[in-house]
């Protein structure tokens, strides 16, 4: 995970004075990527099965996301994961059908710009910090995750 903390550098774009930058930037991003796709497909495994991660703790603090990560369905049950202070930016991030209970999970001070995320259909507690977090980005959540008890 250590990779996925050090600095992003964006793209310099295709500005053929930039053509190194921008390869050494693609290479990075395909890493980060194959990176965080991994994680997700763990975190999908059913606990107890080989290369489950379920009830491993996750630490995503600080990281960038830009691009696709897939967490659709899997489950943070038992576990703490943390993704204070990441940015998601740009690309689509699934927690859809995700399950957050009897663990915690920390999106405090994080940042949603650009891109879709979806925790659509996730189950159990509200993820401390998510909502705050939001803002006005482009994220759909549970209705009863929107529902404040006076």
């Amino acid at each position: 995970m250590c990779y996925l903390q050090l600095p992003f550098t964006p793209d310099p774009g295709d500005d053929p004075a930039q053509k190194e930058e921008h390869h050494r930037y693609l290479a990075f991003r395909k890493v980060r990527h194959t990176i965080l796709r991994l994680i997700g497909h763990h975190y999908r495994r059913p606990k107890g099965t080989h290369r489950s991660w379920q009830g491993c703790d996750l630490d995503l603090t600080g990281v960038t996301i830009h691009g696709e990560m897939d967490f659709e369905n899997a489950s943070f049950s038992g576990s703490r994961g943390s993704f204070r202070d990441a940015t998601f930016s740009g690309g689509k991030v699934w927690f859809g059908g995700a399950t957050f209970s009897g663990g915690e999970v920390l999106f405090d001070d994080a940042t949603f710009s650009g891109g879709e995320v979806s925790f659509a259909d996730a189950t159990g507690s509200v993820p401390a910090g998510l909502l705050t977090a939001v803002g006005a980005a482009p994220i759909t959540v549970p209705q009863a995750w929107l529902r404040v008890d006076p």
